[in-house]
């Protein structure tokens, strides 16, 4: 009988964080190792081999992301699963990471029962790999920044794609569209402010008679997401990968508590008009992350309405 218990090891240069994980989680019944700078991190990591290794970006010595490609290089965890954390998750930082693959991300600040059940996932489906490689990422921006070239002919502003942790949409008029493929399930969110809608509205019918109201708005962002959705599918088909769209639905309401699809991040591009914004949010992950973990309550998988988004 093997009694030893699975090594995890925790880097970061807040030691109280390291502290609250390393105490958490050897209740949950680990062995932790910490290391509060990434070249200490690297050295552990490189030398004796972890069940899962969790990190942060920001470090001094040596960045996470670095830290991570040197692990993954290694003969002792090429292929231990690891667990990034930080609040400082950009679209150039997911990409980096979306190369190494067995890499799980999670903002901070965090819920403990996210690190629980990502350490969960990883360490009972060990093939599980993160979809946000970078040709999805590059496909998702340029979809995007195709549907608000036609709408804004270049008056609607894109911002940088963001990890968005907030589990509510923004606006106050929003759709979901399922995704469907071999290799990946997820949703497509538009989210407007009235604005932003009235915006779009203002400009596609302009002198044409019949007020603009609530019920047209709505269908412009079912159309709004249509759109964008098939643009994805497109490029994305492409790269053989490919997606079936679901019938997007239509929200409306403020702050919005709806089911999570996925359990991987949500990657959220910010568009911004003179009167208002939109929020576009892509969530994708492989099948087995739609698998709840066994301590998981029906409570844990739906989100409330107390949740801030993000700002």
């Amino acid at each position: 009988m093997n009694d030893k218990l699975p090594k995890i090891l925790i880097i970061d240069d807040d030691e109280e964080i390291a502290r609250i994980l390393s105490t958490v989680l050897t209740r949950d019944g680990y062995e932790t190792e910490m290391a509060h700078d990434g070249l200490a991190g690297l050295r552990l990591a490189t030398s004796q081999h972890y069940e899962a290794i969790i990190t942060d970006i920001n470090m001094p010595q040596l960045d996470g992301v670095e830290l991570v490609g040197h692990v993954k290089k290694s003969l002792v965890n090429a292929n231990t699963p690891i667990l990034v954390i930080s609040g400082r998750l950009t679209s150039g930082v997911m990409s980096r990471l979306a190369r190494f693959g067995m890499v799980d991300v999670i903002a901070k600040p965090f819920e403990l029962k996210e690190i629980r059940r990502a350490l969960h996932r990883r360490l009972a489906f060990p093939a599980q790999k993160l979809a946000y490689e970078p040709f999805i990422l590059h496909a998702f921006k340029e979809s995007v920044k195709d549907v608000c070239t036609y709408y804004g002919d270049g008056s609607i502003t894109l911002e940088e794609p963001f990890v968005q942790r907030a589990k509510v949409l923004p606006g106050r008029i929003s759709a979901l569209m399922p995704l469907f493929g071999r290799r990946a399930h997820g949703s497509l969110d538009v989210s407007c402010e009235p604005g932003f809608v009235a915006y779009l509205a203002a400009r596609l019918f302009a002198g044409m008679p019949g007020a603009v109201d609530d019920a047209l708005y709505r269908s412009m962002v079912g159309e709004l997401t249509n759109q964008i959705a098939g643009k994805l599918k497109e490029k994305l088909r492409l790269k053989q990968f490919f997606l079936v769209l679901g019938i997007p639905f239509v929200l409306e309401g403020q702050s919005l508590a709806i089911p999570p699809m996925v359990a991987s991040p949500k990657i959220a591009l910010p568009m911004t008009t003179p009167q208002g914004k939109g929020w576009v949010e892509l969530a994708l992950a492989d099948l087995v992350e739609m698998l709840p973990s066994e301590d998981e309550s029906e409570a844990g998988l739906f989100v409330t309405s107390n949740d801030a988004p993000h700002t």
